[in-house]
Parts: structure tokens; C-alpha cells; sequence
């Protein structure tokens, strides 16, 4: 019987052709597998064959020491806003990066726009993202 052209088509492939759940399990924990040995090989490879670092090294190491604090200080300040949000902001209780001066309309608004929030939609998604490419472009 042909398959219909119609919105509805994509749907019905992916259905039909379903494998069983133990197939579906076994390919995730397959592929989940051989992703985790490809990661882990740089470091592996590092291991059993040391050579001296150079100035790539450092920068590398420093940009990416950054980038985990400025997703640090994005999750924080986030963090931050929804407890100020709730009624239960103590500034004592958060690091020095999050504290910052909150005001009705940040509240009305409903989202963070202070601090690095007032730079980008998601600074921590953005940073994350940044170390991701970095790795594995290494």
C-alpha cells in the first residue's frame, strides 16, 4: 500500500517503522557508549604519550577557565533573580557576582536583565556552548 503525501506522512514513517523498545535500548546504549570512548580518547591519547605544553596550551586553558566563570556567574545571577522573585533573596546567602540591585519591574518582567542577562538572552547557554565547540574542535 503507498504512503499518503500528506502532513501526516513523516509521522507515519517514523511509527511503522519503529523498532521494538530492546532494539531502540540497545542502539541508545550503544551509541551512548561509543560517544563517551570518543571523548574520553584525547585524553587517553595525552596520558600514555606526554609532550611539554606550549603557549596554545595556556591560552586554551585560560579561555576555557573564563568561559566556566562566566557561565558561573550567569547560573548564579539567575539563581539569584528567581529567589529574589519568590521572597526568598538573602544577599548574604549569594556570592558577590549575583547581588544585584533588583527593582518591581525586573519581578513584573519576569526574567533576568541584569548583570551578564543584561548582554544576552542566556550568557550561560552561550559560554557552555562556546567550551563545547572548543572541545571538540581540539
Amino acid at each position: 500500500m503507498p504512503i499518503p503525501l500528506n502532513s501526516d506522512t513523516l509521522t507515519l514513517l517514523l511509527f511503522r517503522f519503529m523498532p521494538p523498545p530492546s532494539l531502540s535500548f540497545l542502539r541508545v546504549a550503544i551509541i551512548q557508549n561509543v560517544l563517551l570512548l570518543l571523548i574520553a580518547s584525547p585524553t587517553l591519547i595525552a596520558a600514555t604519550h606526554p609532550t611539554p605544553l606550549t603557549l596554545t596550551d595556556g591560552i586554551l586553558a585560560f579561555t576555557a577557565l573564563g568561559l566556566l566563570a562566566w557561565e558561573f556567574t550567569a547560573d548564579n545571577q539567575q539563581f539569584a533573580f528567581h529567589a529574589w522573585k519568590q521572597g526568598m533573596y538573602d544577599p548574604r546567602a549569594h556570592w558577590p557576582g549575583a547581588r544585584l540591585a533588583w527593582t518591581k519591574d525586573d519581578a513584573v518582567r519576569g526574567f533576568c536583565t541584569r548583570g551578564l542577562w543584561s548582554w544576552s538572552w542566556h550568557p550561560n547557554i552561550f559560554a557552555d556552548v562556546i567550551v563545547e565547540q572548543r572541545v571538540t574542535r581540539i
